[in-house]
C-alpha cells in the first residue's frame, strides 16, 4: 500500500502556513456567522434574500475551514533529505521537452494556495501525474508525462530548490 495516498507530506514551513490558513478560515467563518446572527431583519428570515445569501456564505466559509482542518489531520511533517541524486520531495528539477523548451519545478508533498504562481514558481505535488512520473528519476533520465517525453536535466538540493525556477523567467 502506498502510504502517500493516506497522508499528506508537509515541510515544517508548509505545516506552519497550513495552520495559518486554518486560523484565517476559522476567523472568516466566525465573523460571517456573527454578522448573520446580528443582522436586523424586519421580515420573516426565510423569505429574505439577504438572510439566505448570508446563510449560504456562512456555509461556504465553514466548509473551507473544515476542508483545511481535514488536510491538517492527514498532514505529516517531514524534513526533505538534502540530496540531489534522485528526485524526491523538496528537490528542484529542470526538465526539457523534445522541442528544447525547459521548465523548472519544485516537488512538494501538498500544494498550498500561496504556492501558486503559474508563470514562474511551479510547485508540483509528489502525488500528481507529473510528480509520480519523475519521482526517483536521476539526471539524464527520460520519463513520459501525459504523452510527452521529458528529460531530467538537473536536480537541485532541497536547500537550493528554488533555483530551478530561474529557467521559467
Amino acid at each position: 500500500m502506498n502510504t502517500r495516498n493516506s497522508i499528506l507530506l508537509f515541510t515544517k514551513e508548509q505545516a506552519q502556513e497550513l495552520d495559518e490558513l486554518i486560523e484565517a478560515a476559522r476567523v472568516s467563518f466566525e465573523t460571517t456567522s456573527k454578522e448573520r446572527s446580528e443582522s436586523k431583519l424586519t421580515k420573516n428570515p426565510l423569505e429574505s434574500d439577504d438572510f439566505l445569501s448570508q446563510v449560504a456564505e456562512e456555509t461556504r466559509r465553514h466548509r473551507i475551514w473544515q476542508d483545511w482542518v481535514s488536510v491538517r489531520k492527514r498532514a505529516e511533517m517531514i524534513i526533505p533529505e538534502e540530496q540531489n541524486k534522485r528526485i524526491d520531495i523538496g528537490n528542484g528539477v529542470i526538465i526539457s521537452y523534445a522541442d528544447k523548451s525547459r521548465l523548472g519545478v519544485v516537488l512538494v508533498g501538498y500544494v498550498l494556495p500561496s504556492m501558486h504562481d503559474a508563470e514562474t514558481k511551479i510547485n508540483v505535488s509528489l502525488d500528481s501525474p507529473f510528480g509520480t512520473a519523475v519521482c526517483g528519476a536521476k539526471e539524464g533520465d527520460k520519463r513520459r508525462v501525459k504523452d510527452r517525453e521529458i528529460t531530467i536535466e538537473r536536480i537541485f538540493l532541497p536547500s537550493e530548490a528554488e533555483r530551478a525556477f530561474e529557467v521559467n523567467v
